[in-house]
């Protein structure tokens, strides 16, 4: 009998921690693409950032487009996490999830090779280009 409670108890914990609806094929998959449009505008965001590092660097990403960059890989994070149901118990949580899904893309982005070099002003500067952030900044603009 004792282990019936827990089993009880286990179920009910698990479908009150996570506030999670039902997500349809299609949401899934709207879902995965603001995700990836996410982790694209992070990854700009990143590179251009990278590209002030050196003061002297001619080529710099200017810091506006950064910023453009930056909120609408917010904004996709958001819209992903809307499309897989996930409901944020409050604002802040949802900052703090977010800044650790920065985090650790761009752990993921520091480990390009360059990246931790001297030149990674130069670098940063080739894998936005590569990126086609010119092209995914005039899209949002």
């Amino acid at each position: 009998m004792k282990s019936f409670y827990v089993l009880i108890l286990i179920l009910v914990a698990s479908f009150v921690s996570v506030p999670v609806q039902a997500v349809t094929a299609k949401n899934y998959e709207k879902g995965t693409k603001a995700q990836q449009k996410s982790i694209s505008y992070l990854s700009c965001a990143f590179y251009g950032s990278s590209t002030q590092l050196d003061p002297s660097y001619t080529e710099q990403v200017p810091t506006a487009d950064i910023k453009i960059l930056q909120k609408a890989a917010y904004h996709a994070y958001n819209d992903a996490l809307s499309y897989f149901g996930y409901e944020e118990p409050d604002h802040e949580q949802r900052i703090i999830d977010y800044a650790e899904f920065v985090a650790s893309q761009e752990a993921v982005l520091w480990d390009k090779p360059g990246m931790n070099g001297k030149q990674v002003t130069l670098i940063a500067r080739s894998l936005y280009n590569e990126s086609n952030c010119n092209l995914l900044l005039d899209s949002i603009k």
